[in-house]
């Protein structure tokens, strides 16, 4: 039973988020180029996993520094690889997918578009590099400069692709309205919520407190 629950919670994200990256497929030449793609769904799958990686490591740097908790390095730092690893792929996929469309030139032609692509791809490069390095898995204070670039740049590829990248017909732009924003802002308000919560009155940080220092689990 609890292999079926784990199985649906890996499952039914994976489909939410390539089918971001599909909606997208739809836009046709009203998205600039350098993101519209056929690998959009596989690229937003991508950016779904590392960020939620970088989630994992930006709460457990803060949470560990907040309550005085021994540090998690140890087991963040063996993640770094993988995430590494599928940052590269993500920049390889979608660099030669550029380069075989011809749009490479768009890359350079220093324009919003360009701009734009060129702070998104170095912060999935810094994102990249740190969590390569064998020294910054040894260190927290990288490990969370690794984490806030992953999310950064991946929240900065889906505003690009969904807003500021897409380029409708006769010139109409939309903007979240202040309604928007703040059902927005309040749902992040409501998780931060329950997350401290469930850490203050659950037992949580009692049970992580008993685990002695370079054992934590």
């Amino acid at each position: 039973y609890m292999g079926v629950q784990a199985a649906f919670g890996v499952l039914l994200p994976m489909m939410h988020q390539s089918s971001l990256g599909s909606m997208l497929l739809v836009m046709g030449s009203q998205l600039s180029p350098l993101w519209y793609t056929a690998w959009l769904p596989l690229l937003f799958l991508l950016t779904a996993i590392v960020m939620g990686n970088g989630v994992v490591m930006l709460e457990a740097t803060l949470v560990t520094k907040a309550f005085h908790l021994p540090s998690e390095q140890r087991i963040l730092g063996k993640l770094s690889p993988l995430v590494a690893g599928l940052l590269a792929a993500f920049l390889l996929i979608r660099t030669v997918d550029i380069v075989q469309r011809g749009q490479a030139g768009l890359m350079f032609a220093g324009d919003r578009a360009g701009t734009l692509f060129a702070v998104e791809t170095l912060l999935f490069v810094l994102a990249t590099v740190l969590f390569a390095a064998p020294k910054a898995r040894r260190s927290q204070r990288l490990m969370f400069l690794a984490a806030v670039s992953t999310l950064l740049a991946g929240a900065f590829y889906r505003l690009n692709a969904y807003l500021i990248a897409y380029d409708p017909v006769g010139g109409w732009q939309y903007f979240p309205a202040v309604g928007e924003l703040m059902i927005t802002i309040g749902i992040f308000a409501l998780e931060l919520m329950l997350y401290l919560i469930f850490i203050k009155k659950l037992p949580v940080i009692s049970a992580a407190r008993s685990v002695p220092t370079g054992q934590e689990a």
